[in-house]
This record gives structure tokens, C-alpha cells and sequence, in this order.
């Protein structure tokens, strides 16, 4: 499927807010991606696809990783998000590349060491100005600007600020 065919289908399943946000990122990311050496298309497929489970019911999430041997691990129904929308893209949007698939699941909850492409959602992600109203991350300017230098160094600042 290609992306216009994917932009087409995320932008029917989201709010309009939620959808705003998910191309925003989506731009985010694959000007990371270019900075930082990692394939744009992907970072940008995987920023269109971050937040497709976002608005999901509580039991479409469910459904979707009740059988994710990594479902217990997760704090609430709403973080498993980023796992249902992994799911839901392979199974729904046959999209294969593992990748792709893993910064999908990473963005909420990320493992210490990831790709540099999980990276780069989840700081993507954190640092849109559509979340300031979830999330105020003091001085997100230059956060931004990390993340053009030095991808990694920004990702562990975030994460321990996003696990506070």
C-alpha cells in the first residue's frame, strides 16, 4: 500500500486533532531521519502510523495485544496504544517492514535501546506543539535542536523527563 492510500485511510480513522498531530510528526520525523542518517520514508510512514490505535475503544485494544506475550507489562489499557497500532498496521495495512513496526510500538513506552528510527518517533512524537496541552516539556526548542545534533543524547534526556 502505498503512503497516499495509508494518509487516505489514517486521516478516515482520526479525529481531526489526533490527525493534525499525526502529520505533524510524521513531517517531524523524516526531517530527523534525513539529519540522522535513517531511511525518510520509513520515518515518515512510521510517524503516519504512531497514533492509528490513539482512539481505538479500550476493547479494540485489547482484542488487537491480548495475545502480545508483552501485554502485561504495560500500566494501562491507554499505553498499550503504541502496540495496538503496530498490530493493526501489519494486519490491516500489510505493512511488514519490523522496523517500522517496532517505532509504532515504541513511541509510547520504549525500551532503553532502540533503533535510531524508534527514536526519532518517540522524540517526534513528545516534541509536537499540537501535544503542549498533554505534555509541557520545558524548553522543547531545544530539544528540537538536540535532536538535529545529537539523536541519541535527546532521546535519553526525553525519556527520563516522559518517565518522571
Amino acid at each position: 500500500m502505498d503512503i497516499k492510500k495509508i494518509k487516505i485511510k489514517v486521516k478516515k480513522i482520526l479525529s481531526k486533532h489526533r490527525y493534525e498531530h499525526t502529520i505533524s510528526v510524521a513531517k517531524f520525523a523524516k526531517k530527523l531521519a534525513l539529519i540522522n542518517g535513517v531511511n525518510e520514508e520509513k520515518a515518515y510512514l512510521a510517524g503516519l502510523l504512531h497514533d492509528i490505535a490513539k482512539e481505538f475503544s479500550l476493547n479494540e485494544i485489547i482484542s488487537l495485544t491480548k495475545d502480545d506475550p508483552n501485554f502485561s507489562k504495560y500500566p494501562n489499557v491507554k499505553t498499550l496504544h503504541g502496540l495496538a497500532g503496530a498490530y493493526y498496521a501489519s494486519k490491516f495495512l500489510k505493512i511488514d517492514d519490523k522496523e517500522v513496526l517496532n517505532a509504532i510500538k515504541n513511541h509510547v513506552i520504549p525500551p532503553k535501546k532502540c533503533s535510531k528510527l524508534s527514536m526519532i518517533i518517540y522524540i517526534a512524537d513528545k516534541l509536537d506543539p499540537n501535544r503542549k496541552k498533554y505534555y509541557n516539556i520545558a524548553n522543547s526548542e531545544k530539544y528540537k535542536i538536540l535532536a538535529q545534533k545529537n539523536i541519541t543524547k535527546c532521546f535519553t534526556e526525553l525519556y527520563k523527563i516522559m518517565r518522571k
